[in-house]
């Protein structure tokens, strides 16, 4: 069995997990505040089920099962079993406020409670770049996402991207062409490869040294909205997000509206900014005064990550 300190921080997550899916109405985006506040506010996940024993947790209903200590003993109890059996089972996985967990993920407000992970889990300690954009991508699409993935290649950044097909698949790929280092941020289980095109590019990802990382248990049913939220963690993995195309309902468009809420850079070429009202939107109006940047010239990507946005500058392709 794993060390008690990396254990108990994933069992106290996991039983808040499984106590949350009782709680009517509770997006998972929500129970992460509430796990990461509770943490923040007492030190450890030890401290909080000690201060959820002498009940002196605030309470938002008389009865809710995420603050109630006969519901978290219980909880508890449960999910030592399952994180026993993950690590029986040789999974390898991270809980939040651990030495091991990514620290810039942990710095967005809404930080996943486990990781899962396959592969080099050190490079989401790295600087990364999320490209991102649609599955239904077009031929210059696809070409402006091998081209941003090779600027970061060439510039020892990690590739980040959700190996969906269309625009993710095509940045991973083109990184691992160029021999640069990538991670997948899945939006199912750890041991579930989807979409099936994809999955010898996951085996792929995992040979060049590469990662694959998700937020969901072994034994999670997966939904639709969950790759939403996958969205959501690969914006707090990454540095900044360069979405490629996307659509009004694109989840890279959500990915972008996460990214600024988090306080990332977010890039957004000029064919897109031209395309969509949203993507126009989020250049000119933004989020609370926060802006996307528009990007008119791909090899100045690095610059503005490194000294700002001084100037715009089409995303070229040649």
């Amino acid at each position: 069995m794993a060390d008690v300190s990396v254990t108990f921080p994933a069992v106290f997550a996991d039983a808040l997990l499984q106590l949350a899916r009782a709680t009517p109405g509770e997006a998972l985006t929500a129970v992460y505040e509430r796990i990461a506040g509770m943490i923040a506010a007492y030190g450890s996940a030890a401290d909080v089920v000690d201060a959820m024993r002498a009940g002196a947790l605030p309470v938002s209903t008389p009865h809710d099962p995420l603050f109630v200590a006969d519901c978290i003993d219980a909880a508890l109890r449960l999910s030592t079993a399952r994180v026993t059996d993950w690590d029986h089972a040789g999974l390898l996985f991270h809980a939040i406020a651990t030495t091991s967990y990514p620290r810039q993920l942990e710095e967005v407000v809404d930080p996943p409670a486990l990781l899962f992970h396959q592969g080099d889990a050190s490079l989401m300690q790295d600087f990364g770049i999320a490209i991102v954009g649609t599955r239904q991508a077009s031929e210059d699409g696809i070409r402006r996402a091998q081209r941003a993935a090779k600027v970061l290649v060439d510039h020892d950044i990690v590739v980040i991207s959700g190996m969906a097909l269309g625009i993710d698949a095509a940045a991973h790929s083109a990184t691992l062409a160029a021999g640069g280092r990538t991670i997948a941020v899945m939006g199912t289980p750890i041991t579930k490869r989807y979409p099936k095109e994809n999955t010898d590019l996951a085996t792929q990802i995992l040979a060049s040294g590469g990662a694959l990382v998700t937020e969901f248990a072994p034994d999670w049913s997966t939904q639709r909205w969950d790759f939403l939220r996958r969205n959501r963690t690969m914006s707090g993995i990454a540095a900044a997000t360069l979405v490629i195309e996307a659509s009004e309902t694109s989840g890279a468009k959500s990915q972008a509206l996460a990214a600024v809420k988090h306080g990332r850079p977010v890039f957004l070429p000029s064919s897109l900014v031209q395309a969509h009202a949203w993507a126009e939107q989020l250049v000119h109006v933004g989020i609370n005064g926060v802006c996307a940047i528009e990007l008119r010239n791909l090899d100045s990507l690095v610059e503005l990550l490194v000294s700002g946005p001084e100037h715009d500058a089409d995303l070229s392709v040649v």
